[in-house]
């Protein structure tokens, strides 16, 4: 049977860019000829054939929200970045007394990190730590409410989508509880709310969420205020609890964290119902608040 000549090939076969890598070939090369193939393997691998093992670096601005330990010494940590959303990053020998990642990976860490992509993991490299939040670190009960927090935001996005009002709203909340003396639950009532927003389930509080009526009572349920004649489905809040529902959904975040509402702790079981209506499962970090909070 007649050999068929390499230079006859289709030139779909010949991939190769090079026209000098094409004309090396011996002009009498012939498929499973051992001559041609000692020449192909001598040849080096044009780039676009080549393996890259460089990784891409990233730079992002996050907040740690969770840690997995992971192995002997390593831990994953979730962050959750500005543009980017939820990112989970594994940081090698973060466990070890001697790391550099041991106190700079924690839970509520706020700087500039960066990390390596792979296909199969994102390497942390380093932390500028902006903020650490210490005031909250030191209160068991401060510290409860930033987990509960970040359990919502774990449970809520999924990786790599954005959620920079969300983020935002996040940071403004442990910043005031790092330098406020009030009870968290005030600040629980402006982050549940604000936080419902922006995810798209906004309870109705200028109108019976049943009939529409502008006539409403304080008197909430899971989709919102509802009117005298409906008051009967919803859980009774303390007197003027819709006023200070509607300033906080009216203003911006700094200045209703300011606010602080004496019977916020009631308010913030209310505005649950639509949290576990909504997002459909039990926050096991808000369990904990209520074993620590002895008010």
């Amino acid at each position: 049977m007649m050999s068929r000549s390499f230079d006859k090939l289709p030139k779909d076969v010949i991939s190769f860019s090079e026209e000098s890598q094409i004309s090396s070939f011996p002009s009498n090369g012939y498929i499973g000829d051992s001559s041609f193939l000692s020449t192909l393997k001598a040849i080096d691998t044009p780039p676009l054939f080549r393996y890259n093992k460089t990784m891409e670096q990233k730079k992002i601005r996050a907040i740690v929200t969770k840690e997995n330990f992971f192995g002997e010494s390593d831990k994953y940590i979730s962050v959750f970045a500005k543009d980017e959303g939820k990112i989970s990053l594994l940081c090698k020998g973060a466990k070890k007394q001697t790391s550099p990642f041991l106190a700079i990976t924690d839970p509520f860490i706020y700087g500039d990190f960066i990390y390596e992509k792979s296909k199969r993991n994102n390497y942390l490299k380093s932390v500028d730590v902006i903020e650490s939040f210490p005031k909250i670190r030191e209160d068991i009960l401060k510290l409860a409410y930033a987990n509960f927090f970040a359990e919502l935001i774990n449970r809520s996005f999924a990786e790599n989508v954005a959620g920079n009002d969300v983020m935002l709203l996040l940071l403004r909340c442990l910043k005031f509880m790092n330098s406020s003396q009030n009870h968290p639950s005030s600040t629980a009532c402006v982050f549940i709310l604000k936080f419902l927003k922006y995810m798209g389930y906004m309870p109705e509080l200028y109108h019976c969420c049943v009939c529409g009526s502008d006539s409403v009572e304080d008197v909430y349920t899971p989709y919102g205020l509802v009117c005298k004649k409906h008051s009967h489905s919803g859980v009774l809040l303390p007197e003027r609890s819709g006023d200070f529902l509607r300033y906080i959904l009216e203003n911006n975040t700094p200045a209703v964290l300011k606010t602080n509402f004496k019977e916020s702790l009631q308010l913030e079981k209310a505005l649950l119902l639509s949290l576990r209506t909504h997002i459909g499962e039990e926050m096991v970090s808000y369990k904990f608040i209520e074993k620590v909070d002895m008010r």
